[in-house]
């Protein structure tokens, strides 16, 4: 199962505006505009390495999902399309550790 967590901390800058998180990271010199639900993933990486399924569980605690039934697959698509997005922009990795989150 893959699994992620943050680029260490002194990789990069974080800023919460009022409609927006901005994200600055230092590697590649470039600032980043978040919106929903990048800064919302980004908090939940905050806690440690997660696979998508544990930020799916991390996000219910605060957010109520609009679906049918039990089945989360739908929006565990979209965290997962999001988190390679973040991975490619380099803020986000491929964790290594095996740890529970």
């Amino acid at each position: 199962m893959t699994r992620y967590e943050l680029d260490p901390e002194h990789q990069w800058k974080h800023v919460r505006l009022d409609a927006m998180d901005v994200l600055y990271h230092r590697p590649s010199g470039q600032t980043h505009i978040l919106i929903e639900p990048a800064p919302q993933i980004f908090d939940c990486l905050l806690a440690g390495p997660a696979c998508v399924q544990d930020i799916y569980e991390r996000l219910s605690q605060h957010f109520v999902y609009e679906q049918e039934g039990d089945d989360s697959a739908p929006i565990n698509t979209l965290l997962q399309e999001r988190l390679e997005e973040m991975v490619f922009l380099g803020f986000v990795r491929y964790s290594n550790s095996m740890a529970a989150s």
